[in-house]
């Protein structure tokens, strides 16, 4: 966390792994997912290159707030104005990042 976000945190949970596969696109990924606290002052993210140059921005949400966010950009064709290959990444990254809110979301319940 430290790294994506620039703060610590404590780990409340393990949620699991989430790994992805695509034959066709030539990418995987596996993400371990974690419920986890900040603690401390929020501080400035380690971003990659790669992140600098897509000009990532950090955005601090509750969870159901983060939840509508993606389903909405997940709706959004513009959003996926990329080529084939990059379009497909991403819908995998989003059905993930749900995923892993849903779970959160019926942990909260």
């Amino acid at each position: 966390m430290l790294e994506e976000t620039g703060c610590c945190s404590d780990i409340i949970c393990e949620l699991g792994i989430i790994e992805e596969n695509s034959l066709k696109y030539n990418w995987s990924g596996i993400s371990s997912c974690f419920l986890a606290k900040s603690k401390g002052e929020k501080g400035i993210p380690r971003l990659t290159q790669e992140e600098l140059d897509e000009e990532t921005q950090l955005q601090w949400h509750d969870l159901h707030k983060a939840l509508g966010i993606i389903i909405n950009q997940n709706n959004n064709e513009s959003y996926f104005a990329r080529n084939e290959r990059e379009n497909a990444i991403m819908k995998f990254i989003t059905a993930r990042d749900i995923s892993m809110l849903d779970e959160v979301v019926k942990l909260n319940k």
